[in-house]
């Protein structure tokens, strides 16, 4: 049996389009959630084992400057947002439990050089791109209640 998958592909764009959505949980309900550290969050375990993991993926520089803001909503759902100053990226972290997440398969890895756009007519529904306003708001919000974190290129 052969099937088209072209008949599928508006059920295949709602799913996808849905968790886009999903993903930006956090900037549709800005001011509304409230913020924790990854420290201190089970879900979150050994954040500077995840940043070393990815350093030790994709990173090019000696040293490694990173701010991490856990977010959580009213529905009680968490997830938190890793800028990767010399890496030019802001990354979506989903928690789990006893795992050292991979954040090189974020279901959001923002390249800042690529994703960002000025404004919002620019995004045009698209699922991969964020704007300016939005990538400042949040890195204003992790400069005052995120957490520093420095990891070295082994």
């Amino acid at each position: 049996m052969i099937i088209d998958l072209r008949v599928f592909r508006p059920i295949l764009l709602l799913f996808a389009f849905t968790g886009f959505l999903c993903g930006f949980h956090a900037f549709a309900q800005e001011g509304a959630q409230q913020t924790f550290l990854v420290s201190k969050t089970p879900e979150f375990s050994n954040p500077r084992a995840v940043l070393r993991k990815l350093v030790a993926r994709k990173g090019k520089a000696r040293r490694n400057s990173f701010c991490v803001i856990g977010y959580q909503y009213p529905d009680g759902g968490k997830s938190a947002w890793v800028y990767w100053r010399e890496g030019k990226a802001i990354i979506l972290w989903e928690p789990t439990i006893n795992e050292i997440h991979d954040l090189t398969l974020s279901r959001r890895y923002l390249r800042l050089t690529q994703d960002v756009v000025e404004n919002e007519s620019q995004v045009q529904g698209s699922t991969y791109l964020v704007t300016r306003q939005w990538v400042d708001s949040l890195l204003r919000d992790c400069q005052t209640r995120g957490e520093k974190f420095t990891v070295s290129r082994q």
